[in-house]
């Protein structure tokens, strides 16, 4: 009795937290179907103020989704919105979110090329990204560690039965590419630089205050990407690197981090 009790249980909660996954599911897919027709209909507008009106409502409801999910298509959408409301500076801060995700995604790449040109940036692309294994998402990077390990236990297990040399060699280069990806992963979660994008142009000071003298006369252009060195709780104030290697100072709001 107590078994068939349980069994009856256990079959009417998974029935309920199927119902309301499916609920949550279709009102998600209702929702981005919303946001993607406000969009299309935002590029066939004849006018301003009807564009506006469009992506608004479906920047709205794209972002209604990304406090629930952050995937690179939702990022990407958010990203788009921005950029036909001409607000570059947040397209970008979207885009990169979604290249943390999607590195190799040609869309992506395209469209922030697109906003960069739009804000006037002409940056140098950094070498280290154009390296294959850390042109990859932490999550491509941690499926690719499993099936290292699980191929290096695989020959370890043969080579225990057969011991050939092929076998051997094989291992060998099994645990170093188990090795070289775990070393990236540390790398991504410990010691890769935080990015930051400038969300408007900024004066750059010496120190974490207004007061403080200038690193130099022009303030950083709206939607510059800076390397990000710490930040002052206290003063509300981000440590960044500058693209000449000077260190300098601009208010927290003035930055958002990549993330």
């Amino acid at each position: 009795m107590r078994r068939k009790f349980f069994m009856k249980s256990l079959n009417t909660c998974l029935l309920i937290i199927a119902c309301l996954v499916g609920s949550m599911l279709c009102g998600e897919s209702s929702t981005l179907e919303q946001a993607h027709n406000s969009y299309k209909k935002g590029e066939a507008a004849d006018n301003f103020l009807e564009r506006s009106q469009a992506f608004n409502q479906s920047l709205t409801l794209y972002k209604t989704l990304e406090k629930r999910s952050q995937n690179p298509n939702l990022l990407y959408n958010i990203g788009n919105n921005y950029y036909q409301l001409s607000e570059y500076s947040w397209a970008r801060w979207y885009y990169e979110r979604a290249l943390l995700q999607s590195p190799r995604n040609e869309k992506i790449l395209y469209n922030l090329a697109l906003t960069k040109e739009k804000l006037g940036l002409n940056e140098e692309k950094n070498f280290l990204f154009s390296a294959p294994l850390l042109n990859l998402s932490i999550y491509e990077k941690s499926l690719l560690l499993v099936l290292f390990f699980a191929f290096a236990v695989l020959l370890n297990s043969i080579n225990l039965c057969l011991s050939k040399k092929k076998i051997v060699y094989s291992l060998q280069i099994s645990i170093l590419l188990c090795l070289i990806t775990c070393m990236s992963l540390v790398y991504d979660y410990y010691l890769a630089p935080v990015q930051g994008i400038v969300m408007h142009a900024s004066n750059l000071h010496r120190d974490a205050g207004a007061h403080y003298a200038l690193v130099q006369d022009d303030p950083v252009l709206e939607g510059t990407r800076l390397r990000v060195l710490g930040i002052d709780k206290e003063s509300s104030w981000v440590q960044v690197l500058t693209l000449t290697g000077e260190i300098a100072y601009l208010p927290q709001e003035s930055i958002r981090l990549v993330d």
